[in-house]
């Protein structure tokens, strides 16, 4: 069976809606901070906290993430979650699901450029599967490689 090599660094969060409230700590005119959780299957990869840049998250050029994946693997989901690092207990803000396979394909597909950058949007945790219907509440731009 094939294996792959499945490496993804995050770029940048933007366009939320309700931005203030995630922003910015409640009393305090200090930034809340963020981190994302990047999972395959049952393997998953915390990234440090982002920084703000006019409005938007942004993540070290060099958080690159790494990934080895059997075949029968594509056939899960790549997972990133953005946490709000808070006092008690950290909260999960959004999130995006994306099939691997979906992705395998694109790489396929274009081949000559290397990394590929895609942007997604970003749920609310309490939405469920992705659909036409679904609210977006931002979207997350990453670039990744097979």
């Amino acid at each position: 069976m094939a294996t792959y090599r499945f490496s993804i660094n995050l770029n940048e969060a933007h366009s939320f809606k309700g931005a203030s409230l995630f922003l910015w700590r409640k009393r305090s005119c200090s930034k809340t901070p963020v981190y994302a959780i990047i999972t395959v299957g049952n393997i998953s990869y915390e990234t440090p906290i982002a920084t703000y840049d006019d409005g938007k998250l942004k993540w070290e050029i060099d958080s690159i993430k790494t990934f080895y994946l059997l075949g029968s693997s594509l056939q899960q989901n790549l997972k990133v979650t953005l946490v709000r690092k808070e006092k008690d207990n950290d909260k999960v803000y959004r999130e995006v699901s994306v099939p691997l396979k979906e992705l395998f394909d694109n790489y396929q597909r274009v081949r000559n450029q290397r990394p590929i950058s895609i942007t997604f949007p970003l749920l609310k945790p309490s939405d469920s599967a992705f659909t036409t219907d679904s609210k977006k509440h931002g979207y997350i731009s990453f670039t990744y490689e097979f």
